[in-house]
């Protein structure tokens, strides 16, 4: 153990080096300030607009009042799948994604092989309803936790209905599988596969990559409860 004296030479050496350690530090480039280039874009969902207009004319007040984007929802006819298309052509303002609707009707978690193709035809509708309109990404509930299905189930069950017969599609048609648990007692769940993350909140991207991002696709959903959420790519 070093004595007193020994412990006074050490403080003064390096008293006496502090100096010049500063000069030198304050000679050496800063680093430059990390820039973020991703901004907020404010969107609304489909159902908070009036339902009792037509679809142009929700589109027009939605960017009327300050909207840029809308999430619609699964689409089931055609025609009515090509007026929202014109809708949002003509008004500029961006499907950005789609929330799909059968997922809590017909989780693909279930026991049930007739429930399961029926949440996998929905998926399949609002995929192809995406790609129609531009928007990209699905938003999918995967499974629901209830007194038929344990947590196990839910799990194994609904990721091998999203690998096997989801993301091929999905990459066919480059939209990306936005996986959500949210209000549905499943709780946040990561895969290994590198086409899909099954983490709250977080987009599956098909084709290329899993992005720890949202469902909003660089928009916030207003009047929700949910957050915004950053996607590779703008609005």
């Amino acid at each position: 153990m070093p004595d007193r004296r020994t412990f006074l030479k050490t403080l003064a050496a390096t008293a006496a080096v502090a100096p010049v350690a500063r000069a030198l530090a304050s000679q050496l480039p800063l680093a430059p300030a990390v820039q973020f280039s991703t901004k907020i874009h404010k969107a609304t969902l489909i159902s908070m607009l009036p339902k009792e207009m037509s679809y142009a004319v929700r589109f027009a007040l939605a960017r009327d009042v300050g909207f840029e984007g809308i999430e619609m929802q699964t689409i089931e006819k055609p025609e009515e799948a090509s007026e929202i298309r014109e809708a949002s052509q003509k008004t500029g303002l961006r499907i950005h994604s789609v929330m799909n609707m059968d997922h809590w009707r017909l989780p693909l978690s279930s026991g049930d092989p007739q429930v399961v193709n029926g949440s996998v035809k929905g998926m399949e509708t609002s995929l192809r309803n995406a790609a129609l309109w531009g928007a990209e990404t699905v938003l999918l509930v995967p499974a629901v936790v209830d007194a038929n299905t344990s947590y196990k189930d839910a799990y194994t069950r609904s990721q091998r209905v999203i690998r096997e017969r989801l993301l091929p599609l999905a990459k066919d048609v480059k939209v990306a599988i936005a996986v959500e648990e949210v209000w549905n007692k499943f709780p946040s769940v990561r895969s290994s596969s590198p086409a899909t993350s099954m983490s709250s909140s977080r987009h599956t991207s098909a084709p290329t990559s899993t992005s720890a991002t949202s469902s909003c696709t660089r928009s916030r959903r207003t009047g929700s409860g949910r957050s915004a959420r950053a996607s590779p790519r703008s609005i």
